[in-house]
């Protein structure tokens, strides 16, 4: 019996000179956002989770606030969910909304999703894009007038009265590694959660997503005592609660 040798599918790429330039800017510009890109960049499976946790919620003429967008997969895949709503999206990582300004350029200039496909996987690493992207694309003309992304944390934001807030991975970056103990610190998230209840209207709906090696027993105490629901989801915890005030 013979075998036959596959061979692997090239895009039709630029030459090489332009390859390596392209390679040499991509690593320049995400040296120090590295840990983000190869750590947290899953979006589409987060998404479903969500789906799978509170049911397809109804999103039409809603405003959503993510906060720690990062590349920006479900904030754009949420704006074309909100018809004539809006996502406000804020990362407090300059380099993470050149990501989405960049993902918004070629969405406009693209015809077609093929195209839109084509050009993410010329122009950035797969790490960078995934399935919401092009699911996204599907509404694009919703997604270009619906999305507004800002570069600084939650706390410096003007008020979004926000349905549905959505914190993604920002709590890490409130804890301390100690010198002297060799440990990281509790953070103190209580400020950080206000701001985000401060965002949302009565009734709206708060979720806050980490990893768990980002929780102690110290914040998991503060987030119940706040009247946060925890749910386990694999390597993630995600608290959530309904404003009620």
């Amino acid at each position: 019996m013979r075998f036959l040798k596959l061979k692997r599918r090239r895009i039709p790429d630029e030459n090489p000179k332009r390859r390596r330039e392209r390679e040499q800017y991509w690593a320049k510009k995400y040296a120090a956002f590295n840990d983000f890109v190869y750590g947290y960049h899953t979006e589409s499976s987060l998404h479903r989770k969500l789906i799978r946790l509170f049911g397809p919620w109804k999103l039409k003429g809603k405003t959503v606030l993510d906060v720690g967008c990062g590349v920006g997969s479900l904030s754009l895949m949420l704006a074309s969910k909100v018809g004539k709503g809006k996502v406000i999206a804020c990362d407090s990582q300059k380099v993470a909304i050149d990501i989405c300004m960049e993902k918004i350029e070629l969405m406009k200039s693209s015809k077609s999703i093929e195209e839109f496909r084509e050009r993410l996987t010329q122009e950035m690493p797969e790490k960078l894009w995934g399935r919401d992207d092009l699911l996204a694309f599907r509404e694009k003309e919703n997604v270009e007038k619906n999305v507004a992304f800002f570069e600084q944390p939650v706390e410096m934001l003007p008020n979004a009265n926000a349905h549905l807030t959505i914190s993604r991975y920002v709590l890490n970056t409130y804890t301390r590694w100690s010198t002297r103990t060799d440990a990281f610190l509790s953070p103190n998230i209580g400020p950080f959660i206000r701001a985000l209840e401060s965002h949302t209207r009565k009734g709206g709906r708060i979720v806050i997503i980490d990893r768990k090696n980002h929780f102690d027993n110290y914040s998991l105490g503060q987030l119940k005592q706040m009247g946060y629901k925890r749910v386990s989801l694999g390597n993630e915890i995600i608290f959530w609660k309904k404003k009620r005030f």
